[in-house]
């Protein structure tokens, strides 16, 4: 109990903290009874006021008109159609200002937006005669033409004139401000020289014009109204940009429509077809720059221009809608999607790349158009769409394509007077596409849509008659047009807590076994309880029960919860029994009779249906055979469906195919015909009735009827062919190889279907295996028939292939222990005439040998077993022997040089059964001494041969040049490249020219040829350089001596003191390098010295010499 208690507390607080949905809502007014004002565009500025602009007049009669904001009341003059007028109200509905912008015709505003700065910025057309383009002046704005232009227009916030601009020959402008206040416009220019052009700058001294054909621009202007640049669009015929916004990063996003195709910087886009109006939107960037073009619907309507058929978010996501009503294919550079039959409307979030992020598909029946889209803070989508005639409408969800039935709420039902435009639907979604919310009775005409800085919903547009003002159907705030159209405003809050839309009695027939999913609301929002306070819902297939009141709760996920419930009163009505109907049987023709000619329950009541559920006229004519139902009803209750035929048995003949085939072993009669029908009888082309018993005949043509219920039909004709099959075609005497083992299929028999009997008749398989002497016995069988047998007696031959055993030796071609074969080059030899048999070969161990043209045979014996065959499987099985002998190994050395006058022994080697020399020697050695070529043959026992050669030359001796000294390495430098032996001591050779780690001294180098020919040899010094000397006479160390040094002839000594004065100096030419330490015969100081020696083969020595003299 205390549960209950405080949940009806919830109730009452959430009913005082939530109040109505509607805040307040505004109507123009007039002074004169016809007046029209059709009042389309709206926005709010950052303090919630709000500015509205459109038109008022007559539009197709010139007569003074009125039109009331308020206390402020403005009047045309009579020539005027129609005059733009801009109303700016505070947030509570006061009147602040109206302007109006007149010319002598006609006026009206095609665009408005507010900028960051609060000021109002319009775009409208005018008949450009004394246009009074300042609101606030009488003065006179000179268009220079008489032909119909567009202005823009911008207010400040108070309503005072800022700047404006005319544009001639322009059609549709619209417009919108970027993120730095200037100002982006779209519309229909004109380039058809010399009869009208368009110059996009308003200053006098200049021009800027767009390339012809006629087509549409984007144009930047700055926030002062200054002129930046201008781009334009090409299509065919009349092509329109809806709206124009901008994104957070100042890129343009336009939404339109062509026909054919759309042309943008030379790119062509094609429409469906070349009358098809084609929906698009493309991107540019702030200069005009083309970013992305997406194709939309096709047979799509976009409307007049608006503000509001396009939001954006924050993230530079698109939001917008078209319309269409053709199946058809959509795609999107990530994904493709089929729009489906019965479809209306799509709603789009397309990302800043153009990528398709969801969709949303709203399916109708009747006239459909897109109103308003718009962003609210959390992000959560509002969308107007009005329906002419639909009472529901289908949502496909766009985050996983669930289908939501909206119910609209039947406006008339108490009040029928009011307006019969009041047709527009609600429809809220959740940011991933989802419909979270729904509501109805608002006008159709409700053009405009904004969220001011609160959350709260501007809606603003006309109606006529009566129109309730309040979307709640307990509260009617129902206004009368004080003219002929009026304009209106509303103000929403964001979450709407009245009694949701739903009719409060709702009647079913007890046949339909009514559930509480077949209440409506029935969204997946939508809620049912027993009674207004409970809080557990019902399951979705609780039955209903009659004169019972359940309760619907529907809940906005994006408000706090509504506590009001729509009571719903159900009213289930007895659905009649259903009628007892079979087919109908008539003996007169049918065609032209009438269903209430069946005079079902005395015609009383009855609807009749077709196959497909379609209601059929009680009077429509009935096609016989054709599948029909019948139900009787009480009110708006049918019993269940009763399905029913109606026949002509007079033009109801039996079923039979019309040519049947029989063959002629089966002896068959009119009994054996295949029909389906009652009581048949059987007529020849004469008329006359033929018993069943009667022979068919080959091509005879039979006749037969049916009779049902005494009513024999028209006969029906059927051709018989009676088949006779002959006996398939062969030798009847056929004689086959034993060895092949023939069967059954190996019998040659032309014929279809042949089947195989032994001579008790019975069915032999393919596979029988044939036996000598015995006959055997085969059929064919066409078109169903089979043959008579005929007898094929069968013969075994053996011994058929006159194949024999074949050996033979082989020399091999090489040294090696194989060499390769082609084993099908002795055929012939095996069998006369191989060509007319088939060679199988195998090795001695039975493996198959793939490729016998390419076999490889071992020295010794190599036996291969051959099957010879022939093509009808005779065979005989003979071995083919191939011995290979080994082909002599001779040792010859390789070609070398030697020395002149030497004598050299060429061996042949041993083993061999003879031998002879080029020379004309038969002896296995021979000595040479001479130059040139030499060859030997040699034979083995097996007979096999040998030859090999080996060319002399005497050696070609090199000379020593030099030996390059590279501290303790020498290197002995020859005067030609060869193969040669190096030595220091003339008893130790090796092969390599360089000597490492040699101690200091002097060396000789001797090099020698392989054959031991010495070619020369060549002293060298490793120099020990002294430190010091003591020239002082006694014999000892008193020279400075540099051993070797003499070989190098040409090397250069000096030797300085420590002031660089040069005391020795000398080149050496073969003598000894000797020095006493005295310059002129008189020796020099004790004390350090340096020296320099160049020695000639590149070398340099550098260092200090102590000289100790007593004194």
């Amino acid at each position: 109990m205390m549960r209950k208690i405080l949940f009806i507390f919830s109730i009452i607080s959430c009913a005082f903290l939530f109040g109505q949905n509607i805040i307040w809502d505004f109507q123009t007014t007039s002074t004169i009874n016809q007046s029209q004002h059709f009042i389309t565009f709206s926005d709010t500025d950052s303090q919630g006021n709000i500015y509205v602009g459109g038109r008022y007049g007559r539009l197709a009669f010139p007569s003074v008109n009125n039109i009331t904001f308020g206390s402020i009341s403005n009047t045309t003059s009579s020539t005027e159609l129609s005059r733009a007028v801009i109303a700016k109200f505070d947030k509570n509905k006061n009147v602040i200002w109206v302007k109006e912008i007149s010319s002598n015709y006609g006026s009206g505003i095609n665009s408005l937006v507010i900028d960051k700065q609060d000021n109002v910025v319009v775009t409208g057309y005018t008949d450009g005669q004394n246009l009074k383009l300042n609101p606030n002046s009488n003065t006179i704005f000179d268009t220079g033409i008489t032909s119909s232009s567009s202005f823009m227009v911008k207010l400040s916030s108070a309503g005072n004139f800022i700047f404006g601009n005319i544009y001639n020959y322009v059609g549709n402008m619209t417009c919108t401000i970027d993120e730095n206040n200037n100002i982006i416009s779209t519309g229909n220019y004109v380039n058809y020289l010399p009869i009208a052009i368009t110059d996009f700058d308003p200053s006098p001294t200049n021009v800027y014009t767009l390339p012809a054909p006629n087509g549409l621009f984007i144009m930047k202007n700055l926030q002062d109204g200054t002129f930046s640049w201008a781009r334009p669009i090409h299509a065919h015929n009349t092509p329109s940009i809806n709206t124009v916004k901008t994104d957070k990063n100042n890129n343009i996003i336009v939404i339109g429509n062509y026909e054919a195709y759309l042309k943008i910087d030379n790119i062509t886009y094609p429409a469906n077809t070349s009358s098809s109006n084609r929906s698009f939107v493309a991107k540019f960037n702030n200069d005009g720059n083309f970013l992305w073009h997406r194709n939309l619907t096709y047979y799509s309507s976009g409307g007049f221009a608006s503000n509001s058929k396009i939001d954006i978010d924050s993230n530079n996501n698109i939001y917008t809608a078209t319309t269409y009503y053709q199946p058809q294919t959509v795609s999107f550079p990530n994904q493709t999607f089929q729009a489906p039959n019965g479809g209306r409307n799509i709603i789009y979030k397309i990302d800043a790349t153009g990528n398709l992020v969801w969709r949303s598909i709203i399916k109708g029946e009747d006239a459909y158009d897109f109103l308003s889209i718009k962003l609210n803070p959390d992000n959560t989508i509002n969308f107007f769409v009005s329906y002419q005639n639909d009472k529901i409408i289908k949502v496909i969800n766009g985050h996983n394509n669930s289908e939501e039935t909206v119910h609209r709420l039947d406006i008339n039902l108490n009040y029928n007077y009011l307006s019969q435009n009041s047709k527009a639907f609600y429809l809220k979604f959740r940011n991933d596409g989802k419909l979270i919310f729904n509501k109805s009775d608002f006008s159709s005409s409700s053009y405009s849509q904004n969220v001011d800085y609160e959350g709260n919903i501007i809606l603003v547009g006309y109606y006529d008659d009566y129109q309730d003002f309040d979307p709640d159907q307990d509260i009617k705030n129902i206004k009368y047009t004080s003219g002929d159209i009026s304009g209106f405003i509303q103000k929403f809050g964001k979450c709407y807590n009245g009694t949701p839309d739903g009719a409060k009695t709702q009647t079913f027939c007890s046949l339909s076994n009514p559930k509480i999913q077949d209440l409506h609301p029935n969204t997946s929002y939508t809620t049912w309880y027993d009674s207004p306070l409970s809080i557990v819902p019902l399951p979705a297939n609780t039955l209903l029960q009659n004169n019972i009141t359940y309760y619907a709760s529907v809940q906005d996920e994006s408000c706090p919860s509504n506590p009001k419930r729509l009571p719903v009163k159900v009213i289930i009505k007895t659905s009649p029994l259903p009628l007892s109907v079979s087919d109908f049987y008539f003996c007169s023709n049918v065609y032209g009779m009438t269903f209430n000619q069946l005079n079902i329950n005395n015609n009383q009541n009855i609807r009749f249906y077709n196959a497909n559920g379609d209601i059929l006229n009680n009077y429509s004519n009935i096609t016989p055979g054709m599948q029909y139902y019948v139900v009787q009803y009480v009110e708006e209750c049918e019993s269940e469906k009763v399905p029913f035929k109606v026949f002509s048995l007079q033009d109801t003949g039996p079923i039979a195919n019309p040519i049947q085939t029989f063959c002629a072993t089966d002896q068959p009669t009119i009994a054996n015909l295949q029909i389906t029908g009652q009581n048949i009888k059987w007529y020849d082309a004469a008329n006359t009735i033929l018993p069943t018993t009667t022979p068919l005949v080959n091509g005879q043509t039979y006749f037969a009827s049916q009779t049902i219920n005494g009513c024999e039909s028209t006969k029906i004709s059927i051709l018989v062919t009676v088949n006779t099959t002959p006996k398939p075609v062969a030798n009847i005497n056929q004689d086959f190889c034993e060895s092949a083992n023939p069967r059954l299929a190996s019998l040659v028999v032309n014929g279809t279907g042949l089947i195989y009997y032994d001579a008790a008749g019975n069915v032999l398989p393919l596979t029988t295996p044939l036996i000598h002497g015995q006959t055997y016995f085969v059929t064919q069988t066409l078109n169903g028939c089979e043959s008579e047998k005929l007898a094929i007696a069968v013969t075994l031959s053996q011994n058929n292939v006159p194949a024999n055993n074949y050996r033979t030796s082989l020399c091999n071609v090489s040294t090696a222990n194989t060499m390769v074969v082609d084993l099908t080059s002795y055929q012939s030899n095996i069998i006369p005439n191989p060509n007319n048999y088939i060679f199988t070969y195998t090795t001695q161990a039975g493996a198959p040998i793939p490729n016998p043209s390419n076999y490889t045979l071992n020295i010794g014996s190599n036996v291969i077993n051959v099957k010879v065959a022939t093509a009808d499987g005779c065979f005989k099985n003979v071995v083919l022997e191939l011995v290979l002998n080994p082909k002599p190994i001779i040792t010859l050395p390789e070609d070398f040089d030697f020395c002149k006058g030497k004598t050299l022994t060429l061996d042949a080697g041993t083993g061999y059964t003879s031998y002879l020399w080029n020379t004309g020697a038969t002896t296995q050695t021979i000595s040479v001494s001479s130059p040139g070529n030499y060859s030997v043959t040699v034979t083995n026992m097996f007979g096999c041969t040998n030859t090999d050669n080996i060319q002399l030359s005497y050696s070609v001796l090199a000379e020593i040049v030099s030996v390059n000294i590279n501290n303790n390495s020498a290197t002995i430098v020859l005067s030609a490249s060869g193969n040669y032996e190096y030595s220091l001591d003339n008893s130790s050779w090796q092969d390599s020219n360089i000597f490492n780690n040699l101690g200091m001294g002097e060396y000789i180098a001797y090099v020698r040829t392989k054959s031991g020919c010495i070619i020369g040899q060549k002293p060298f010094s490793i120099f020990n350089i002294p430190n010091a000397i003591s020239p002082n006479g006694d014999g000892i160390n008193d020279k400075w001596k540099i051993a070797g040094l003499e070989n190098y002839t040409g090397s250069e000594i000096h030797v300085f003191d420590r002031k660089g004065v040069l005391v020795f100096k000398q080149i050496t030419n073969k003598k000894p390098l000797e020095w006493d330490a005295k310059i002129k015969g008189s020796p020099i100081p004790t004390g350090n010295y340096w020296y320099s020696i160049k020695v000639s083969d590149g070398r340099n020595y550098t260092g200090w010499l102590l000289i100790k003299n007593r004194e």
